[in-house]
């Protein structure tokens, strides 16, 4: 007999409640006390995005919907609560089940009173730019999952990022389930910026139709702890995944990100480009996984990482993977570590720049040469301000 959607939110927040009382009884009563809004409307709007004329901006707060703040230009986008979805009770387990398996420790700090029922978004073909924000007010843990579907032909561009307002130490569980449609196109930039006691687990599952494609680019400039995980599966032909990223790893950051392809129908492409410059006390590590199933020929696999290390203290840990079961496909692999060239720094210094300039200079080269063609301003503008030269950046390299 089929659980009800009711009966397994139950049950999950039966589990949840037990092992958060084990360890962190003390969060979970201060949690149940908290108001259920916990959030001022004017601290909220001072971290609002002011969107153009062109750009719908989607506001949570606290991993709750806010309709009063977002920014929705007509009837071409419909948010409601997940459990309107023909499918909720398999994707609220999905849900949980990703956060238990994937990030055990952010999910032992997670109050059921915070994991919302979350959202089914949808878009139709004439949407071009969404903004996701998901703005946090409250020391506690928050769950945002979203249930995003994408018509066919559509093509999008989706912004995403959390703010944390200052004094704010958080856990938060997002997670994303978009789907595709045939022909669909999506370019989608995602920003990680954590405070260094934060703690996030964010987590990707895209399905992909027929010939569509979705390009990831995601920037990691926070000093928290990061974990990531990117999930595609290429259902039919022709479907093509770019996922791409850079990690600026600052004091004692920690950063996992971790990337699988399923190319489960022939004639699929995917490109994974990773680059880190890692410094202070920082540490992460970065997976990429490629699996070609059986009869799915004539797919073309691409895996770099490449790092610079900055520091004695930082560590840096790339595992490129291919997991191959036919034999007519084109895959290539690699994966590369050093530090700045001395040559290239004594030129630029002797040409009048002073260190810390040179330094940055040749970092952002080796930024640059990904980032060429990004378009998304939110991940540009963070990485020219991390990149800007300060004796801070000096002290870290030298």
């Amino acid at each position: 007999m089929k659980q009800s959607s009711w009966a397994i939110k139950t049950e999950w927040q039966s589990a949840f409640e037990q092992q958060l009382m084990s360890t962190s009884e003390r969060a979970w009563q201060q949690a149940l006390a908290m108001n259920d809004q916990g959030f001022v409307a004017d601290d909220v709007a001072s971290f609002l995005t002011h969107p153009s004329q062109d750009t719908m901006v989607l506001v949570w707060v606290n991993g709750e919907f806010q309709a009063s703040f977002s920014h929705i230009l007509n009837e071409s986008v419909f948010v409601e609560s997940i459990e309107k979805h023909p499918q909720y009770p398999l994707l609220f387990d999905e849900y949980f089940a990703h956060i238990q398996t994937k990030a055990p420790s952010v999910a032992a700090m997670l109050p059921l009173l915070a994991a919302r029922e979350g959202s089914w978004v949808r878009l139709n073909a004439q949407v071009k730019k969404v903004v996701f924000h998901h703005i946090v007010t409250t020391e506690r843990a928050f769950g945002l999952p979203i249930w995003l579907e994408c018509a066919e032909n559509g093509c999008y561009e989706f912004e995403q990022y959390t703010t944390l307002m200052p004094g704010v130490d958080a856990h938060v569980a997002q997670f994303m389930h978009l789907k595709l449609g045939h022909d669909a196109k999506v370019k989608h930039a995602f920003k990680s910026a954590l405070p260094s006691e934060s703690q996030a687990f964010t987590s990707f599952v895209v399905d992909q139709e027929a010939s569509s494609a979705y390009d990831y680019y995601t920037a990691s400039i926070g000093s928290g702890s990061q974990t990531t995980s990117v999930h595609v599966n290429q259902n039919q032909a022709n479907a093509q995944v770019k996922l791409e990223g850079i990690l600026m790893g600052q004091q004692s950051a920690s950063h996992q990100e971790s990337w699988f392809v399923n190319h489960a129908a022939k004639h699929g492409q995917s490109d994974m480009h990773f680059r880190a410059i890692m410094g202070d006390a920082s540490n992460a590590m970065w997976t990429g996984h490629a699996h070609v199933g059986e009869q799915v020929p004539h797919c073309t696999i691409t895996q770099m990482c490449r790092q610079l290390m900055t520091s004695d203290h930082a560590r840096m840990h790339a595992k490129p993977t291919l997991t191959i079961y036919c034999d007519e496909v084109a895959c290539t692999h690699g994966c590369t570590s050093g530090q700045l060239d001395e040559e290239a720094l004594f030129y630029a210094c002797s040409r009048g720049l002073p260190v810390a300039e040179a330094q940055a200079l040749l970092m952002s080269a080796f930024i640059n040469e990904m980032i060429s063609h990004w378009t998304s301003t939110l991940l540009l503008e963070s990485l020219s301000q991390v990149m800007a030269p300060t004796n801070e950046t000096k002290e870290s390299i030298a």
